[in-house]
């Protein structure tokens, strides 16, 4: 990947044209935490171009079952 990488060693790259309103077009990472432990959570976005569109940074929790 030719863009920055601002921090660790991993990046994603996502492209997308012609979306229509209302759909999304995301990149998911599934990690496995600790119980009763700090998460810290953070991003760097390097938006190159955006038309009628967002982004937006979703953070799930589920238990051992996988349930919300």
């Amino acid at each position: 990947m030719d863009l920055p990488v601002y921090e660790g060693n991993r990046s994603f790259n996502l492209s997308a044209w012609w979306i229509k309103q209302y759909d999304i077009r995301g990149i998911h990472q599934i990690v496995k935490i600790q119980p009763n432990k700090m998460l810290k959570v953070k991003t760097a976005v390097n938006v190159q171009s955006l038309y009628k569109s967002k982004v937006q940074l979703y953070v799930d929790y589920y238990n051992a079952t996988g349930h919300y």
